[in-house]
């Protein structure tokens, strides 16, 4: 990284951290932000939406890392169905890969976590979908009811599973950002819900804002059959091998004669002591 000096005319050089800090500062920001998506089902009786321990859970833990961490906060938003969920998070990448770390540490959380998977994770994205972290509440989705069944048969890909699923949570998220998620509604026009109104509902234990509105939500078939692809990754084992560098196995054990690249010219030349004698002034 070049040292920033002056140039002979007077003028200050800027070196690329300076860039890169001057692009933080017009952003507010401390460092890079990412986006990780994933899914995932749980393990319990009752419906998600009324396991209040289990919001608890996601809540206290997504405290932790902000009140923990100061580069990044996590925001973003988790979508609750009866037994699945989707979950879009963004924050610096040490603040995601510690709330991945704690949910599974978590007592009430590694519990009731069935088979999660991961859909996608964005690096150094421009800007957040939402500026907070919320909880929603989904209702089961009717609007395929009628072609659920052509469709899965036509559709049988995971990479349009994926981008369905990975659209309909940018929608929701956009809508939110800008108040215009109707509430308690089905498939008709409705009034937004303000953002003073949706902020005082996502920090209620109590009561999380229902999303009703078809266009807004992952198709729960879709969600389900991702969960068995086998293409798909597992958020456990992308956890697992995130920090790991993998070891490379020397070139020249396992392949001879070496390459002449990597071979140096004077190998089979005669050998020659490098060893001399010191000169007659240093020996006196």
């Amino acid at each position: 990284m070049p040292i920033t000096t002056k140039s002979e005319k007077g003028q200050k050089r800027k070196s690329v951290l300076d860039i890169l800090k001057l692009n933080f500062s017009l952003h507010e920001r401390n460092t890079f932000v990412h986006r990780l998506i994933y899914i995932g089902n749980f393990v319990c009786n009752e419906p998600a939406s009324e396991d209040k321990p289990l919001m608890d859970g996601f809540r206290r833990t997504v405290k932790t890392i902000n009140d923990r961490y100061f580069d990044e906060k996590l925001t973003g938003l988790l979508l609750l169905y009866n037994q699945h969920f989707c979950h879009l998070l963004e924050g610096s990448e040490e603040s995601i890969v510690r709330f991945l770390t704690l949910m599974y540490e978590n007592d009430i959380l590694k519990d009731k976590l069935g088979a999660s998977k991961l859909l996608v994770i964005y690096h150094h994205v421009n800007q957040r979908i939402i500026e907070d972290w919320i909880i929603l509440t989904a209702t089961t989705n009717a609007y395929f009811a009628e072609t659920e069944d052509s469709l899965l048969v036509q559709k049988k890909d995971t990479l349009f599973f994926k981008k369905h699923c990975i659209e309909k949570l940018y929608l929701l998220g956009l809508s939110l950002r800008q108040s215009k998620i109707p509430e308690q509604h089905e498939d008709v026009p409705s009034r937004p819900i303000s953002r003073r109104k949706l902020k005082g509902k996502a920090a209620s234990a109590k009561k999380d804002p229902v999303i009703k509105v078809s266009v807004f939500l992952p198709e729960l078939d879709y969600v389900k059959n991702l969960l068995v692809a086998p293409n798909t990754y597992d958020l456990k084992y992308y956890l697992e091998i995130y920090d790991k560098i993998n070891y490379l196995d020397v070139y020249e054990e396992v392949v001879w004669p070496v390459p002449c690249e990597y071979m140096p010219m004077h190998t089979f030349n005669k050998e020659i002591d490098p060893i001399a004698p010191l000169p007659s002034k240093l020996n006196d």
